[in-house]
């Protein structure tokens, strides 16, 4: 077990005993997200050191403390600091905040360029054992691989309208630190204050900017990832856009939220801009409104890439899911040919514990070639038969649908006979457990 999986096992080994099992996921989450911050953010900006305030005081007396401490800070001049503990109202007891402490307490001690990773780990972790959770993690290595390909620059403006727990912006701050690495503390400042995203879900903001916090994201008057619709506000125009557009629950509301984000990216993605956003099959493929809105995509930007992705890569969601790459040509050049790849065929069904890699993404990547607008590509079906992609002309579109429309391959057939059969044991479970009882 290396040092971050150890840290995150700690984190989460409170959560598995008898005294915290009644406590939801996201509820436990938020906790020690806020007792975390309590204890690390002071050794990263200017704060008063409540940890040592509240737990200076017996056990009987520290939930009253804690609970004013979260006031306190819900009043900071920091706009992070107090995004994080808006509406801050402790669900704990005084035994199970005592618990949190002690067990914060006993970690080792951690450096402050660890906690980023620590933390992703541990909401990602949450999210796994949380069955009724409500938002799909993009893996980190597909997250990377989207952001070095579109290749965000140093004072562009860079959103994520639907930013869950700040995932491509920490990815895109981290690519601009390394290619920008000449720049000044200030200067790196300004452009982080370039780099935002918007959340509708409080929850899932306040996980984001911890996980901005934590890696070292601060903007000096603005929050990095807002709580508010980006649909219903108006925006500032963007020059990348990265999104992802998945949703646990398979709901008509979020087919039409989804289209509505497409609009959204169409409509504030500046001349000359990059985006790279990921999909549902469902959107490449289906009637009606979705078809218009890959029609106004196709004929407004030019959409240069498909990527479809493996299956099991969204674990514990089942979602079959593409990535489109596009950009928007001054000039009102359209979609005229569009390069498909196929990372679903000779992929295996990826899970809880084997999870998608750089190492599976690396060839796409060489592939795609350097230039972030998709011309200049490296491989070809002619020249490499291995990597399944070919080019087509927007004319021979049916429909203009979008999703990778190749044959039912062996993989396919395994991961459609692996669900099947996950099924079965589940059934069988739940009839011996009702034998037994």
């Amino acid at each position: 077990m290396n040092y971050v999986t150890d840290i995150v096992y700690k984190l989460l080994k409170p959560k598995k005993s008898g005294l915290f099992k009644p406590i939801p996921y996201q509820v436990y989450a938020t906790e020690l997200s806020w007792l975390l911050g309590l204890k690390f953010l002071p050794l990263m900006v200017e704060m008063e050191n409540q940890w040592e305030h509240v737990f200076s005081y017996t056990e009987s007396e520290q939930l009253t403390y804690y609970q004013t401490a979260l006031d306190t800070l819900s009043q900071s001049d920091d706009p992070v600091i107090r995004g994080i503990y808006t509406q801050a109202i402790t669900q704990l007891s005084s035994p199970q905040l005592t618990t949190l402490a002690e067990m914060l307490t006993q970690l080792p001690l951690l450096s402050t360029d660890d906690l980023g990773e620590i933390y992703e780990r541990f909401i990602e972790k949450c999210h796994y054992e949380d069955k009724q959770n409500f938002h799909v993690i993009v893996p980190q290595a597909l997250v990377d691989m989207m952001v070095i390909v579109t290749q965000p620059r140093y004072k562009e403006i860079i959103q994520d309208p639907h930013a869950g727990i700040g995932n491509f912006l920490i990815a895109t701050d981290q690519y601009l630190r390394v290619t920008t690495e000449n720049l000044s503390f200030s200067e790196q400042w300004s452009f982080q204050s370039h780099v935002s995203g918007m959340e509708t879900n409080l929850t899932l903001q306040r996980f984001a900017l911890v996980n901005c916090a934590f890696h070292h994201i601060f903007t000096a008057k603005t929050l990095p990832v807002t709580q508010e619709n980006s649909l219903l506000s108006n925006q500032q125009m963007a020059d990348v856009i990265f999104c992802n557009l998945l949703f646990a629950a398979e709901q008509a509301e979020n087919l039409n939220r989804t289209l509505a984000i497409l609009q959204y990216l169409n409509q504030y993605l500046n001349s000359g801009g990059r985006a790279a956003f990921i999909v549902t099959d469902e959107i490449l493929q289906a009637g009606g409104l979705a078809q218009k809105m890959r029609k106004n995509l196709l004929d407004q930007c030019v959409v240069h890439t498909v990527l479809r992705l493996p299956q099991g890569c969204f674990y514990p969601h089942d979602i079959a899911a593409h990535v489109l790459f596009l950009y928007k040509n001054s000039a009102s050049e359209i979609t005229e040919k569009i390069w498909f790849y196929d990372l679903r065929q000779g992929m295996p069904s990826f899970s809880q514990y084997l999870r998608l890699t750089r190492d599976d993404l690396v060839e796409f990547e060489n592939a795609y070639g350097n230039d972030p607008f998709g011309k200049e590509r490296q491989c070809f079906p002619e020249e490499d038969e291995a990597a399944y992609c070919y080019w087509i002309n927007r004319t021979e579109l049916e429909q203009d649908r979008l999703d990778f429309r190749a044959s039912a391959t062996e993989e396919e057939n395994t991961f459609e006979i692996w669900k099947a059969l996950d099924t079965s044991v589940e059934e069988l479970e739940t009839v011996t457990t009702l034998l037994n009882k």
